[in-house]
């Protein structure tokens, strides 16, 4: 079989959920899902789960300063996906882990693991990332001190401390989302 080959049947099982996190959602997103395919694991998009309770968009949501909504839609979303089974490969959005409730459950229930970037590879992926995926970064830095670079880096700075609190910190400088799963499914592996 050769590597990134779909299977239609699950070639790994989890005993408790596999939650990917990272500054840019984008990276998050495209890993959590390129693993999933290549594993045959569930696959489970916060961000997605989120939008479909609100039942509207993030950027229609965060537009509409709801803000404090999202985070506590997020909060209920993580719960639950966390405690579901069969367990699944959970990509988080990138501000999951400001919540204390969210952050304890996660890291008491699940593998959590840290895809981690240096400041300036993540403001270059953030930067590309789709509009509506980087909606609640933006709605942050507006609702703390408005948009600029330095208030991205103190968004990094403050993130990257909860990041780090992960089981595995993964580094994924310079690499493509394949490399990256392939690296995970590896990890698996062991």
């Amino acid at each position: 079989m050769s590597a990134g080959y779909y299977e239609y049947e699950p070639t790994h099982v989890l005993n408790k959920p596999l939650v990917l996190v990272s500054f840019v959602n984008e990276l998050t997103r495209a890993v959590a899902s390129s693993l999933a395919s290549t594993t045959g694991l569930p696959l489970r998009l916060v961000d997605d789960a989120i939008e479909h309770q609100l039942g509207a968009s993030s950027v229609e949501v965060l537009d509409s300063q709801r803000l404090r909504a999202w985070r506590d839609v997020e909060k209920q979303q993580v719960a639950q996906l966390v405690r579901a089974r069969p367990s699944a490969i959970i990509a988080l959005g990138e501000g999951a882990l400001d919540e204390d409730e969210s952050r304890n459950l996660i890291l008491a229930q699940s593998d959590l693991v840290y895809l981690y970037l240096s400041f300036g590879e993540a403001s270059e992926r953030f930067a590309r990332q789709a509009s509506n995926r980087k909606a609640t970064v933006l709605a942050e830095l507006q609702d703390e001190a408005g948009w600029s670079e330095d208030g991205l880096i103190q968004l990094f700075t403050r993130r990257r401390a909860a990041y780090e609190r992960a089981q595995r910190s993964v580094d994924v400088r310079g690499e493509s989302t394949l490399e990256i799963s392939s690296k995970l499914t590896r990890l698996l592996d062991g």
